[in-house]
This record gives structure tokens, C-alpha cells and sequence, in this order.
């Protein structure tokens, strides 16, 4: 299997897409995939994609796309550039394709569309929506460092790419009339420091400049940050992701659905353009509301939770489908029909094994707890199939109010296939069209199966340690996001 991103960045454009499309790029290296990156770009070398297989072309030509684009290969299109024609001749020339949009830009053809959003939506098998599409690169997943919050001592200031130098100065002021005393880091991005740069440092003490930050350094400089002003894009995820209190300013038309989310999640209360006439009067009541420890330490409990990291995985997942269940299996309801093979199953001694309740299961108190479970509108029993409609696993859920419980197992022919994964998310599909109402997962995980508990850590699932463990195992929990 082969994957091609075809993407853009640059002075012009912005760095947003490279980043979430490295974040790509890296997972599908994790699996073992073969992928390389088209970027359509002015420049000759691209730091943040350094040490990864990419091209500098204009892919959005008709020339390129006769002459490169392949029906065996997958491609991944992320771009507020490419017309709709062009988006037509790779979908018809490809075998699949996924294109990242936040904006709705146009009408895709045959492929699957992602549009991350802190808004909870509904989706669709080719339409994946929510905040759990979300992309973060490796360095703002799982943050272990919490901030304080005491007073205020350094502030981050980040444009991303483009050209912002008179929005940088007009913010410079401002935090210096009010704060002088603050310590302002500045990531110009792709900006000239050294004639821009040694201008703001004669002018201003208290600032210091950055330039082509690693991702793993921007995560530290955020952490280091009591709060951050920062274009619209791409970047207001990392900073929820390290808890950040951050002022976004649109500086792009597509940023406009972000802000409007975060005033919608109650993150920010005024919607910052810096094309419009007053603001500079705006933003200085949002910088003094900045200011208030009181206030930042309420947005910071906003902040936490709102992304789980796993945005990646799961868009990698819908991509690669096919591929990730080669062997057919799917999932459905169970049905007295399948209560022999369930039976079977879970007496296997390789399922015992791992269970809570280790003794085997007697056949006439099978039959009892089946049609009770799959009759219970409090339990959701699904059975894994193959393409031949043999049954090969099964998947449980127990309901109780918000929260369900889960429990899985599978037939020997397809363990250690790579399915496990693919079909937790599926059963938590399921669950989220049968009970719209469940927003927490909880398993119990043998200690000993270190297979199941690399599974469920993939799929998001973390463990509780404050709880007790029973017969050998611990509870992990998901969290189901919108």
C-alpha cells in the first residue's frame, strides 16, 4: 500500500497544512506504510519537514496530475487551493481518497471528507466530524507537564507563516503599555529576523525571537507561556492541547469557524479580525481580560479534556480501511442464532485466561444470560463476522446512564492480524448511534494481557491508577468526543 499527501505552505499560505500533514504522514510511518508528500510551494527547503519524503511541485497542474497521479495509490488531499477539477481527476484516477477541509470549501467528489471542529456533529462513513478528527503532532500528545497559575511573567506570540508584521508591532504596544515587565516570545516563523527582527529588539527589551522551532521546542515554549496570542489556525489545537489560555486573531478567512467555535466552547468571548476598524480597542479589553489569573485559570479548566490526540489514528484508520480489514470481518448485532459459538468462545482457555471470572461456563446458564443480554435494553452484544459470514468474535457493552462498559474477544483465526483496533472503534460507532447518550467507556484489562492493553491504549482507552484492581486487572476509560 502507498500513500501520497498532496498539500501546500509557505510565506504565503501558512505552515498550518504541513503541520497536521506531517502528523499524517508520521503515523502512517508507524504502520509501516509507504508514503511520500507533493507540497505545492514557493520555497526551495521546508524545515518543519525535515527528515521525510517530500517534493516541491505544483501538483494542482493538469500536467502533473495525467502524468503522476496513480489508480494503485492512496492520496490524502489538503488544500484551500486545488479547484474542484482538480479534486475530481485524482478521485477518479486513484484507488481512495481523503480530503482535510475545515471550511466546507467546496463540493468533494468521491472520497472521504474530514472536518475537525471542536463542535459535536454528526458524521457519515465518508464525512468525519468532531474534535476527535483533530490533528496533533506527536509532540502535544499526552502532556504531562501541568501549568500554575501565579502571575504572569512570559507571554507567546505566534503569526504562523504568513506575513504579520504590522499586526506583530500594533500587539507589541499594546502588551507594553499595559504590562511592560512581561516577557514576550516571539516565533516569526518564516519572517526575516534579521531585518525585522533587530528593528523589535532595539524598540522593545523585553521580547526574544525564535525562528524554526522543532515542534517538541514550540511544546515546551508553550508550556513556559502563562498565555498566548496567536493567529486562528492550526495552532489554537496545540495550544489547548498544553492547557494554554490563548487571544486568536483571524488573519485568514478560513479561520473564522474556529473562533466561532471557541466562543461557542465558551474559550473566548469576542471574535478578533485584524482587518476590522477597531481592533485595537477590542483586543486591548481582551488582553487586559488576559491578565486576570482568575480568568485564566477558568479557561484552563475549559481547555483540559477538549482533545484527546488521537485525531491521527483515527483518520489513518478511515483512509486505510480496506487495507486494515482485508480479511472482511465486520460487525452486527448478535441474535439467539450465535449463542453455540459465543458459548465456545468464551470458554476457550486462551479467553478464560484473561477474564475476571476465570472458572468455564456452564452450557444451561449460557443459554439463560444470552437471551437475557441480547433482549436487555441495557447491553449492546455484537458479533465480529468474516467474509463468509462465519462468526469470529464478539464485543459487549453493558449501559449504565453515560457510561458502558466493554467486553471483548475474538477467534484465534484473526488474533494478531491488526484487526483489534479497527474493530473497538467500530463497536464505539455503534454505540454512539444506539445510545447517543454514552460518553465514557470503561474496560477491565488483565494486568498479564499485554496484547489487549496495547490495543485499548492505541484506541485512546487510559488507565484509571486512583482505582482499585480486580481479580488481576485494572480499568481503563475512554472518553467519547463529539
Amino acid at each position: 500500500m502507498k500513500v501520497v499527501i498532496l498539500t501546500e505552505g509557505g510565506k504565503k499560505t501558512g505552515y498550518g497544512h504541513l503541520s497536521r500533514c506531517s502528523s499524517l504522514y508520521d503515523e502512517l510511518v508507524k504502520r509501516k506504510i509507504d508514503v511520500e508528500m507533493i507540497i505545492n510551494s514557493e520555497l526551495l527547503t521546508i524545515d518543519i519537514l525535515q527528515n521525510r519524503n517530500y517534493s516541491i511541485v505544483d501538483w494542482t497542474s493538469f500536467e502533473y496530475l495525467r502524468n503522476n497521479i496513480q489508480t494503485s495509490v492512496h492520496y490524502i488531499v489538503d488544500s484551500y487551493i486545488a479547484s474542484k477539477q482538480v479534486c475530481q481527476f485524482v478521485s477518479e484516477h486513484s484507488k481512495k481518497v481523503l480530503y482535510l477541509d475545515d471550511t466546507s470549501r467546496i463540493e468533494y467528489p468521491k472520497g472521504i471528507v474530514v472536518r475537525a471542529s471542536l463542535q459535536a456533529t454528526k458524521e457519515t462513513r465518508d464525512l468525519l466530524m468532531g474534535s476527535k478528527y483533530i490533528i496533533l503532532r506527536d509532540a502535544y500528545k499526552s502532556i504531562a507537564n501541568k501549568k500554575h497559575v501565579q502571575k504572569t511573567n512570559e507571554i507567546l506570540l505566534t503569526m504562523g507563516g504568513t506575513n504579520q508584521i504590522e499586526l506583530i508591532r500594533t500587539i507589541l504596544k499594546k502588551i507594553n503599555e499595559i504590562y511592560p515587565e512581561c516577557k514576550i516570545n516571539i516565533v516569526l516563523g518564516n519572517l526575516d529576523s534579521s531585518h525585522f527582527g533587530e528593528g523589535l529588539i532595539q524598540e522593545y527589551r523585553n521580547i526574544v525571537l525564535h525562528n524554526y522551532l522543532s515542534s517538541h521546542e514550540m511544546q515546551k515554549l508553550m508550556i513556559a507561556s502563562d498565555f498566548a496570542i496567536t493567529a486562528a489556525g492550526q495552532t489554537i489545537y496545540e495550544l489547548i492541547a498544553t492547557s494554554t489560555p490563548f487571544i486568536p486573531i483571524q488573519i485568514a478567512d478560513n479561520q473564522r469557524g474556529n473562533l466561532s467555535s471557541l466562543r461557542n466552547k465558551q474559550l473566548i468571548q469576542t471574535i478578533l479580525c485584524w482587518e476590522e476598524e477597531k481592533f485595537s480597542e477590542k483586543f486591548e479589553i481582551e488582553l487586559q481580560r488576559m491578565f486576570s489569573i482568575p480568568f485564566r485559570k477558568k479557561i484552563m479548566e475549559r481547555l483540559d479534556g477538549l482533545i484527546d490526540g488521537l485525531g491521527s489514528e483515527r483518520i489513518i484508520n478511515a483512509l486505510c480501511y480496506e487495507e486494515v480489514t482485508s480479511h472482511r470481518v465486520s460487525i452486527r448485532t448478535a441474535k439467539e442464532g450465535d449463542c453455540a459459538f459465543v458459548f465456545e468462545l468464551s470458554n476457550q482457555e486462551y479467553v478464560r485466561k484473561y477474564s475476571l471470572n476465570a472458572r468455564p461456563i456452564e452450557w444451561e446458564s449460557h443459554i439463560q444470560w444470552f437471551k437475557e443480554t441480547i433482549n436487555s435494553k441495557t447491553h449492546l452484544f455484537l458479533v465480529v463476522i468474516d467474509e463468509f459470514d462465519q462468526l469470529v468474535g464478539q464485543i459487549r457493552y453493558e449501559i449504565n446512564d453515560k457510561s458502558a462498559t466493554i467486553s471483548i474477544s475474538l477467534a484465534q483465526s484473526i488474533l494478531g492480524k491488526g484487526l483489534s483496533k479497527a474493530l473497538v472503534y467500530q463497536s464505539i460507532d455503534y454505540l454512539q448511534q444506539k445510545f447517543p447518550n454514552v460518553s465514557q467507556v470503561f474496560a477491565w484489562i488483565s494486568d498479564e494481557n499485554k496484547a489487549s492493553i496495547k490495543t485499548f491504549e492505541r484506541v485512546g482507552f487510559k488507565r484509571l491508577f486512583a482505582q482499585s484492581i480486580l481479580n488481576g486487572a485494572s480499568q481503563y476509560t475512554y472518553e467519547i468526543r463529539g
